[in-house]
């Protein structure tokens, strides 16, 4: 097999666009089509004030296989915990009401695997089961955990040479514990938000990959905050 030139990276492998949800939803937009507004806005990253200076957030990155999953490889029911470290900012936004808010952090997943042989086979990209739960803990720079992500997934059929996303919101509701629902315009105002990558490179291989993008309240969660979950992808 012959190699790239000096100072060229290898070829990326191409990746079609599959759905994880609803193979007929359209997604073209990384976070939907709230165009103009203040979710869209702070998910995209482009704000039209100026972002905070950034704090340094630390992110601990895990996968759990489903129970019922009998067939998934040993090393992959529970593989070792990423962390990372990454720039989370705040945007004063005048005309949001809502006095909470949320830090916007991008993980970049290429960086923190370059180098690292468990991550060689394919670079950026963390070999995970077929089905599971990705685990996001997110920790302030006191060490303080802020939020956990707690994303479900099956991609059992995920065709080879694919790619999909998966996207978790938390609408803050008032009082109470939310429902989770697959409905985002029922209302409440944003308060965390995650968007996961994958990548099917070959048959019965997934990979989160690239980068991860997380929304987060830069305090602790109020135990009698009503949060509805929203699922996307």
């Amino acid at each position: 097999m012959s190699k790239p030139p000096t100072g060229q990276s290898p070829s990326r492998p191409t990746f079609f666009r599959r759905s994880s949800l609803n193979p007929s939803s359209p997604h073209g937009d990384l976070f939907g089509s709230l165009v103009g507004s203040y979710e869209e806005s702070i998910l995209s990253g482009r704000m039209s004030t100026l972002p905070s200076k950034p704090l340094i957030f630390t992110a601990q990155i895990g996968v759990l296989a489903s129970q019922d999953y009998k067939d998934c490889p040993p090393k992959l029911r529970c593989p070792k915990h990423v962390q990372l470290e990454f720039p989370a900012v705040f945007y004063d936004y005048e005309t949001q009401d809502d006095p909470i808010l949320p830090y916007v952090g991008n993980l970049d997943l290429e960086s923190a695997f370059r180098g690292s042989r468990r991550f060689a086979r394919m670079p950026g990209g963390m070999r995970i089961p077929l089905r599971g739960q990705v685990q996001v803990m997110i920790k302030n720079p006191n060490k303080t955990v802020v939020k956990v992500f707690l994303v479900p997934y099956d991609f059992m059929d995920m065709p080879a040479g694919t790619k999909t996303f998966l996207r978790q919101k938390y609408y803050s509701t008032g009082l109470g514990v939310g429902p989770i629902s697959s409905n985002p315009n029922s209302g409440g105002t944003l308060r965390y938000a995650i968007h996961l990558q994958f990548c099917s490179p070959a048959p019965g291989f997934v990979y989160l990959y690239r980068s991860i993008r997380v929304v987060f309240a830069n305090r602790v969660p109020d135990g009698k905050e009503s949060l509805r979950v929203v699922l996307e992808g």
